[in-house]
Parts: structure tokens; sequence; C-alpha cells
């Protein structure tokens, strides 16, 4: 069916990737309410363009049966579950790679340029301006 992280990470470092970003959120609750609003058909995608209408509808959670994708769980052990994953994943990719941390808190929420300019620098590679066409959508 799928593969593992590990598997992944072995088969992009065959292809010869060498670098990777691990990016992150630490507010976990925001990002589980953004996958419910696009599960629940409220929007249809995580980002908005300067001329995609506003949120609209009402959004609806059940803090007992809390689901993200096919999990089932009460939203304080979802979080928990999620910092967990997180960790874990964040262990692996690291015996991989020395990856270049952002997080959407830090370097993406108030202006992405600085995740473009900070994965640039990372990567050794010269800056060029940007141009940002999406747009925060909470």
């Amino acid at each position: 069916m799928g593969v593992t992280l590990g598997q992944f990470l072995d088969v992009v470092r065959e292809y010869g990737f060498s670098q990777c970003i691990f990016l992150d959120r630490r507010n976990i609750l925001r990002r589980l309410l953004s996958a419910q609003i696009v599960d629940q058909g409220l929007r249809r995608t995580y980002y908005m363009s300067e001329k995609q209408p506003p949120l609209s509808g009402r959004l609806s959670i059940d803090v007992q049966r809390f689901r993200i994708n096919d999990h089932y769980m009460p939203l304080l052990d979802m979080i928990r579950y999620i910092e967990e994953e997180t960790e874990k994943a964040r262990h692996l990719v690291s015996k991989y790679f020395n990856p270049v941390p952002i997080y959407y808190e830090d370097h993406i929420e108030t202006d992405p340029r600085i995740a473009y300019r900070e994965v640039l620098a990372q990567l050794g590679l010269p800056h060029h301006e940007a141009n940002v066409t999406l747009k925060r959508i909470n």
C-alpha cells in the first residue's frame, strides 16, 4: 500500500537528495482546525489567493471524537499523538539529513519570504526576489 517514512528517506537519498526542510507548526490546535475546515468542505484548499472569497459556514468539532484522516480520538489525545509523531519524524529525518527547521509561526505566518530566505541561505543558493501570491486564511 504505502511506504514508511524510513523507506521514503532511503529512496530520496538513493536519488541523490542531500538536503531536507522540516516544516512544522508549534500551534497544533490551529493545524488540526485547518484540516477540519478543509475536511468539512468549508474550504477546498489549505491556501487562498487574493481573489477567493473568505471562509463561510460553521465548523463542527466533537472534542471527544476528533478525526484526522482515519484516526479518531479525543482532541487532547490527538494533540499528544501529533506531538509524538512529529518528534519521531524529526528524529528519523535527522538520521538521514541535517534538516533545515522551518516553523510556520516563525518563518511563514507574517511573511513567507522569511522561510524562503532561510531555505536559500541553508542550501547555499543565491537570493532572488519572491512574489507572494497566496494569503493567510485565518
